[in-house]
């Protein structure tokens, strides 16, 4: 199994963030460290992540501190448009292919997604599935 670590500015925020737009469960968390410490285990599915505030003398820096990275986190969702809602109402903001007016884009073998930036830089391509 492979496990995904993601550093961000604010890791309870990120934590809330991911439980109310894509239904993470929670395993286990440590916020009452110090900031630059904190961190926290949860599960989308059968996919499970640890997350943690960045912590630069660790090591660990986040997207918005390093400007990004090449990569998208792929999620499949059974409603597109509920999720999709739900990302942009909780601070995400669309990204190509898709625009503001018109955030899902259909693949020519006709699977549906959107890319989404959530607050903490990271883009989730949210996908019918």
């Amino acid at each position: 199994m492979i496990s995904i670590n993601l550093f961000v500015r604010d890791c309870p925020k990120a934590l809330a963030f991911y439980e109310k737009v894509f239904g993470a469960v929670r395993i286990s968390e440590n916020f009452s460290v110090p900031i630059g410490e904190r961190n926290a285990s949860f599960r989308i599915g059968e996919s499970r992540f640890a997350l943690a505030d960045e912590n630069p003398v660790w090591g660990s820096r986040s997207l918005l501190t390093l400007g990004g990275v090449p990569l998208c986190l792929q999620i499949y969702v059974p409603d597109l448009e509920k999720t999709l809602e739900t990302a942009l109402s909780n601070g995400g903001f669309v990204m190509e292919p898709g625009t503001q007016e018109s955030p899902i884009f259909e693949m020519h073998d006709g699977v549906r997604f959107a890319n989404v930036k959530d607050p903490f830089g990271f883009v989730w391509s949210i996908t019918q599935g």
